[in-house]
């Protein structure tokens, strides 16, 4: 059996933000009333380095509104090398009428399209990311 030994890296805010714009996909995470739920959503980072996703009405949307605080995670395990970034922060439905213009713009577009029309802000106050290399041992 094959162990690993890590080394890890802190990545500062730059970096974060400079892989959380090299995807698309990351896991929306909500606490609410002691159960945790995990969403995973399509998403772009916005001019302000915010998170923006789409979404339609249901148990996603409602969480939201409701939990305000929310984490959202984007990974990457390419051979030896990994790296995580987390976003900790409010989380707003963006009820201005520009919201989606401005998603449309950025190329955010939901999977199945299917009434996605409401337009999720998580505001990135506290971002850490870390980088991990392995090697066998």
């Amino acid at each position: 059996m094959e162990r690993f030994t890590a080394g890890t890296t802190v990545l500062d805010r730059e970096q974060a933000m400079q892989l959380l714009s090299s995807k698309d996909i990351g896991r929306l995470a909500i606490a609410l009333e002691g159960q945790v739920e995990i969403f995973p959503v399509n998403y772009v980072l916005s001019e302000t380095e915010n998170i923006l996703f789409r979404t339609g009405p249901g148990s996603k949307l409602a969480s939201v509104v409701v939990a305000g605080e929310v984490a959202f995670e984007v990974d990457e395990l390419a051979g030896d090398q990994a790296w995580s970034v987390i976003v900790r922060g409010p989380a707003r439905v963006r009820t201005d009428s520009s919201a989606l213009s401005v998603t449309d713009s950025l190329s955010l577009h939901p999977f199945v399209d299917d009434g996605k029309y409401e337009v999720v802000e998580i505001m990135a106050e506290r971002v850490t990311a870390r980088g991990f290399g392995r090697t066998t041992s």
